[in-house]
């Protein structure tokens, strides 16, 4: 004997499938292809086009709420995300090229600090075997612009290898580098200050 099953169970399990597996508005979906369905098979006249009607208002509102809710917002999100793109590669641009500049003026400071350092350590013997100058090569001024200069070789030479390795990060967009190089840099400007410190001391 075979069970007996109900035409509205029937008609409505795939609905109620529909709706457990994707919620209302594929439920909605179902129920409205089978309006279209059974209106344009079953119905005639004005009742057939009513049903079939009613069916794809019943189709086209999911899709249209589908859109609104997930597409829109995607879209918009999408185009933000280009802008931030823009902004982030602006960021990036401008951040090498401060590092290309930083690295020209690091090597114009260490090219003339080093001059300045090798000329004093050149002369100041020089001096002191003259007997009524010997004074002179140990003055305080001069003392502190051969330390300074020193420190300022020591500095700039130190940096040096920071921002080529900050640089070379900044152009490979890589967080984990720049990031293991904060305390590098951080340590650097210390050192930096210090001597700039120690010149402002020294006028």
């Amino acid at each position: 004997m075979v069970d007996e099953r109900r035409l509205s169970d029937a008609v409505a399990q795939p609905i109620i499938a529909a709706y457990r597996a994707g919620g209302f508005a594929l439920a909605l979906l179902v129920l409205g292809a089978l309006l279209m369905l059974s209106g344009a098979t079953l119905a005639s006249g004005v009742f057939g086009y009513v049903i079939v009607i009613l069916g794809f208002v019943l189709v086209i509102a999911p899709c249209y709420f589908f859109y609104v809710r997930e597409i829109r917002p995607l879209t918009r999100a999408q185009a933000a995300g280009e802008q931030s793109r823009e902004m982030l590669d602006t960021i990036q641009d401008v951040a090498v090229m401060m590092t290309e500049l930083t690295l020209q003026y690091q090597a114009l400071a260490f090219k003339h600090a080093d001059k300045v350092a090798s000329a004093i350590e050149t002369v100041r013997p020089i001096v002191r075997s003259i007997g009524f100058l010997n004074k002179v090569a140990d003055h305080p001024a001069v003392v502190s612009t051969d330390n300074l200069a020193r420190s300022i070789v020591r500095v700039t030479g130190n940096a040096r290898d920071v921002l080529d390795d900050v640089h070379a990060a900044l152009i490979a967009s890589d967080p984990t580098e720049l990031r293991k190089y904060l305390a590098k840099l951080q340590s650097l400007k210390a050192r930096t200050v210090e001597v700039l410190a120690a010149a402002d001391s020294a006028r």
